[in-house]
């Protein structure tokens, strides 16, 4: 029977680990970008039933530089939640979130996320990280057949006399 419980336990909490807010039948296709002015104008296709509620965010990457990663904040258009799949178009009015130094390169480019858009509570990788060790942390006490610990050392450090004396010693 314990190891039923445990079982069902590992089962039920790898599948939550399992589910991240992602979904296979939502991805992100044939995007591209155009510097208009003062704007940049992305376009992609968004994947996904026509019900569904995406949640769609960019970041702006530097092939030359790995290190190198900036999240636009001055956004219109198809970001944040968005309703359905189809061609789409988000508009960044760079200058507010970049220095006047910044220059555009053919060596930049966009990752596009796309999410299931979930209401209310969303989970932060740190919610699965403790879900998951408290789950282990579960099925080890479970698991741990209910032993007895051992007996603390007694106070003089020799081996306490047996209980039971020999007769006539």
């Amino acid at each position: 029977m314990k190891n039923v419980l445990v079982g069902l336990i590992f089962f039920i909490g790898f599948a939550g680990l399992a589910r991240a807010g992602e979904s296979d039948s939502i991805r992100v296709g044939g995007s591209y970008f155009v510097p208009v002015g003062d704007t940049v104008m992305i376009v992609f296709d968004l994947i996904a039933p026509g019900d569904a509620l995406v949640d769609i965010s960019i970041v702006l990457r530097k092939e030359s530089d790995s290190t190198f990663s900036l999240t636009p904040t001055s956004l219109t258009g198809a970001v944040g939640r968005v309703r359905g799949g189809g061609r789409k178009t988000i508009f960044w009015d760079y200058k507010r979130d970049v220095p006047s130094s910044f220059r555009y390169s053919a060596d930049y480019s966009f990752d596009i996320y796309a999410t299931t858009y979930q209401e209310g509570f969303k989970p932060e990788w740190w919610h699965y990280t403790i879900g998951g060790a408290g789950i282990v942390a579960l099925a080890l006490l479970l698991s741990s057949g209910g032993e007895n610990p051992p007996e603390p050392p007694s106070a003089t450090g020799l081996p306490d006399p047996p209980g039971i004396r020999p007769p006539g010693k």
